[in-house]
């Protein structure tokens, strides 16, 4: 597979393998998977001593990109979403409200708090009405998150170049006004 490397030494491979002295994973997302893997316990990067199954609960070959933003809808990896969304790396949650209409508090990104990610970028609608309010910024920076504040069509491009930079990166977006 191409732009694939070896974590021991950083020589590029084209193949992914999984062998006990060896680790392979896409290159762009080697820091996000690196730091979701050790969080499993019992992995060492120099001698990987972790169950194969528990490796593969977490989908390395799938990271998620925003293929399209318009007022009102996004369409993320094909599939379109018209509610305001929450985006990991790995997954999307569209399930997500806020307590406030357009403000931002600590309960609304509390799953991030626990799981902090390095960045947090937040799209503020497209005429940049959403709030992050001034405890919910102090939080996510007390908890080591960085946090970008932009109008959603541009949260989206940030997202997907920093998806593609291999960032820990989350994306909350209202994706009205």
């Amino acid at each position: 597979m191409q732009g694939c490397r070896s974590l021991e030494n950083g020589t590029d491979s084209r193949s992914v393998g999984l062998a006990p002295s060896r680790v392979r994973i896409p290159s762009p997302a080697s820091r996000f998977y690196k730091k979701r893997i050790e969080k499993l316990g019992s992995f060492s990067w120099k001698r990987p001593r972790f169950i194969y199954s528990e490796f593969f609960k977490i989908n390395w070959m799938s990271m998620v990109h925003i293929d399209d933003y318009d007022f009102g809808e996004i369409k993320v990896e094909g599939e379109k979403y018209t509610e305001d969304i929450i985006l990991y790396p790995d997954r999307i949650e569209n399930d997500w409200w806020r307590k406030e209409g357009h403000s931002l508090h600590k309960e609304d990104v509390k799953d991030i708090l626990k799981n902090p990610p390095d960045l947090l970028i937040v799209g503020e609608g497209s005429q940049g009405r959403l709030r992050l309010l001034p405890e919910t910024r102090q939080a996510l920076e007390n908890k080591g998150i960085e946090v970008e504040t932009k109008k959603t069509g541009r949260a989206c491009k940030l997202f997907n170049k920093m998806i593609e930079e291999g960032r820990d990166v989350v994306a909350v977006l209202h994706l009205t006004c």
